[in-house]
């Protein structure tokens, strides 16, 4: 696999490497850099552009494709939104901001017990106490 690194987004420069590359190694994987450090909003892109910038990455070749720092920037812009209504709204910000979307888009860790193995202890104070005690963390 052959990782790609461009200064802007730009399909044309991902399809003169593409089809560099594969007129010598027709089957090598490519892989592609969606930034973060792009400025997406310059590109003078449409939404349908953006919309369509893996799809056509893919057809190109390039069957691994990433945002690095993804995280990290979901992570920053949540929290500061929270932050910001939380310091005006107290717990009606957390219910209206991340409870209630959690429930909206069916978010698996609404219920975050499961996830932090609350569920496998539960169960482990069950089976040792032959049913006569249990956490129960549901």
């Amino acid at each position: 696999m052959i990782w790609m690194e461009t200064p802007t987004p730009s399909l044309d420069v991902a399809k003169k490497f593409s089809d560099g590359v594969h007129k010598y190694k027709p089957n090598l994987m490519l892989a592609y850099n969606l930034s973060p450090s792009f400025n997406w909003e310059k590109e003078n892109m449409t939404n349908d552009d953006l919309e369509m910038f893996t799809s056509n990455l893919a057809q190109l070749g390039y069957c691994w494709q990433f945002i690095t720092l993804a995280g990290f920037h979901m992570s920053a812009l949540i929290s500061e939104v929270f932050t910001r209504n939380f310091s005006k709204h107290g717990m009606l910000s957390y219910v209206q901001t991340i409870q209630r979307q959690e429930k909206i888009e069916g978010v698996d860790q609404l219920l975050h017990q499961k996830w932090s193995g609350a569920n496998l202890k539960d169960r482990e104070v069950e089976i040792a106490s032959a049913g006569k005690a249990s956490t129960k963390a549901n």
